[in-house]
């Protein structure tokens, strides 16, 4: 079954500022803030792709072909299902909330005890609009994940070339990650 994931929104804000950042590295000028900030999102983006988790609130859709099969929404951690949508001549309804119930599982979000109407055959007959994220102010990410990202700026700061990421980053990181084996099932 083909499931389509496509990114609607994303909260744009730092977990960690250019501030935090200079007195964590002991910088108190201004002439590298360009370049630490470059490194501050690139650890940001790395963070994320390493935990495979949304730091801060994103929004998406999902497109499935049906109801049938896994309803597991699969990106974390799991704020929220917004709305489910089926395609039916053409046009997209809102399925009533009260046909449908959402598990929130530690990290993914499950949608089950669904009475399902009939759909058009179509590979997007169905769209989940669900948010993902530890919410939505900076202050909801983890510590830990707060200063693998210091860590990784620090250590691209002060090795302004190669340098591959630590264990003690790595070990951080790996703590959050989530790991799907539904496609091992």
């Amino acid at each position: 079954m083909t499931v389509e994931y496509k990114q609607v929104s994303k909260i744009e804000k730092n977990v960690i500022s250019l501030d935090e950042v200079k007195l964590y590295l002991r910088i108190f000028g201004d002439d590298d803030n360009t370049m630490i900030q470059m490194f501050i999102d690139a650890a940001y983006q790395n963070a994320e792709r390493i935990t495979g988790l949304d730091l801060l609130t994103t929004t998406y859709e999902c497109y499935r072909p049906s109801f049938y099969g896994d309803l597991t929404i699969r990106r974390a951690p799991f704020q929220s299902v917004e709305s489910i949508e089926y395609l039916k001549d053409g046009v997209y309804t809102t399925l009533d909330s009260s046909k449908y119930k959402v598990t929130d599982t530690l990290s993914y979000g499950v949608i089950d005890q669904i009475e399902p109407p009939s759909t058009d055959d179509d590979v997007k007959s169905v769209k989940i609009t669900f948010k993902t994220g530890y919410g939505d102010d900076i202050g909801s990410v983890p510590y830990p994940i707060k200063l693998s990202l210091l860590q990784m700026v620090s250590l691209w700061y002060d090795n302004r070339g190669a340098c591959e990421c630590p264990d003690s980053i790595s070990e951080i990181l790996s703590g959050y990650q989530v790991i799907d084996i539904s496609h091992e099932l």
